[in-house]
């Protein structure tokens, strides 16, 4: 029973390159290099396509060439392509836990040719690359990391701080609607005492209207009394004038000696 059907139905080129490893003759494994090596550069996602029940991808297949079908090794274009599509594809583990790179060095040992090491030597320098890159980016997220937990203790002291001063604020604003309070019972009795102040100076102005009009009346009854008693004392001068000059007539009339009596 052949490998691919053990499979599910999966992208033409992972069934390409397993075809490849099943393949009994070097011609038919040349000519479907050939068919990967396109199937490659027109649909390049599927280099990415990992089988569920054995955790390989194309790329797996391609380097774990059967040696009973008189293929040593795969080309290297083919190997290129596949890589360029996909880099990370040389660290994705299959369920036993090998990477195409694995599977590349496991048969280095029994391949010594020159072809062979060029290829070694290019999957070596592209996994070599992908380790730093890969380092790169944990670093690269450790010093996010780093960043983010120092922002964040930044946030979380800016946070006390923005407490502490919002704290503040409403104590500030409580002594502010307490001074408020205070103010306004001060401005109510003030209005209160100015009202009072105004209803005593109303109070004030009719009794010295009062006064006044009193006063005018007393003025014009003391004129009246003063206009009588002119009036009197007019009258009075006038009868001691007449009685005087009655008086000055009678004496140069009559003489009365000293023995005559008056009858």
């Amino acid at each position: 029973m052949s490998l691919s059907m053990n499979l599910e139905p999966s992208p033409r080129l992972h069934r390409l390159a397993l075809d490849i490893y099943e393949s009994r003759t070097a011609e038919d494994a040349s000519a479907q290099y050939n068919e990967v090596l396109n199937r490659v550069e027109t649909h390049p996602r599927e280099t990415k396509y990992r089988c569920s029940k054995d955790g390989t991808t194309a790329l797996h297949w391609i380097l774990s060439t059967n040696e009973d079908n008189g293929i040593a090794y795969p080309p290297l274009i083919v190997v290129k392509a596949a890589v360029d599509a996909y880099p990370n594809s040389l660290s994705v583990k299959d369920n036993m836990g090998l990477t195409p790179y694995d599977k590349a060095m496991e048969r280095k040992a029994r391949h010594g040719d020159k072809d062979y090491e060029e290829m070694m030597s290019f999957l070596k320098d592209r996994h070599t690359k992908m380790v730093r890159g890969a380092l790169h980016n944990v670093f690269a997220v450790r010093d996010s990391v780093e960043t983010l937990e120092n922002q964040f203790k930044q946030m979380a002291r800016d946070n006390a701080n923005l407490s502490s001063q919002m704290k503040c604020v409403l104590e500030t604003c409580g002594d502010l609607q307490n001074d408020n309070s205070d103010l306004k019972t001060k401005l109510d009795f003030v209005v209160k005492e100015s009202r009072k102040e105004e209803v005593e100076k109303h109070n004030l102005g009719v009794r010295d209207k009062e006064t006044l009009t009193n006063l005018i009346r007393a003025i014009e009854t003391l004129r009246t009394d003063v206009g009588e008693l002119q009036s009197n004392v007019s009258k009075d001068k006038q009868a001691n004038e007449y009685s005087t000059e009655l008086n000055s007539q009678s004496t140069s009339h009559t003489v009365i000696t000293p023995n005559q009596e008056i009858s």
